[in-house]
């Protein structure tokens, strides 16, 4: 299936099954009705801050090495309130040996965080914590257009330098 890469919220709602697949701290993740390869994670929070996040790092990483780290986002609603995402499932601990290693500027690296499509590849899940400071300093630098991803980040995240 493949979807527009912004939709009303009025259309993601209309995408959503009845129960839940887990519950974080700011946000929701549900099975898409007719698609068994992605979840459309809902914001439960007043500030979508953490879907706006993970839609622009996979925006910047999409075309890079790090692609496959990346679980990939595929839509965000205008509001930011609702992204679909590739569905990756809970990793069981004979997986963990096998993650990815996360770039330093990624946050909150455990376990659940990553997960496992359904080709058995496993990605990041979760990367809305970062630490953009780590990014903006790494030796060489950064590329121009990603110092200005990030940047547009840090402005809707409250934290321009």
């Amino acid at each position: 299936m493949t979807y527009k890469p912004l939709l009303a919220d009025a259309d993601m709602q209309a995408l959503l099954a009845a129960s839940p697949l887990g519950r974080g701290t700011a946000r929701i993740a549900y099975p898409v009705t007719g698609d068994p390869n992605v979840v459309i994670k809902e914001v439960h929070l007043e500030f979508p801050g953490a879907n706006f996040l993970e839609w622009n790092v996979w925006n910047a990483v999409k075309e890079t090495v790090l692609k496959d780290t990346f679980g990939e986002c595929f839509s965000i609603s205008m509001t930011g309130r609702y992204m679909i995402m590739e569905r990756l499932d809970d990793l069981v601990p004979a997986d963990y040996p096998n993650s990815p290693t996360a770039p330093a500027w990624v946050g909150d690296i455990m376990p659940k965080n990553f997960g496992k499509n359904q080709a058995g590849v496993i990605k990041l899940r979760d990367y809305a914590m970062l630490s953009l400071e780590k990014v903006l300093n790494t030796p060489g630098g950064p590329s121009d257009r990603a110092v200005w991803q990030l940047r547009t980040i840090q402005q809707i995240l409250g934290r321009a330098p």
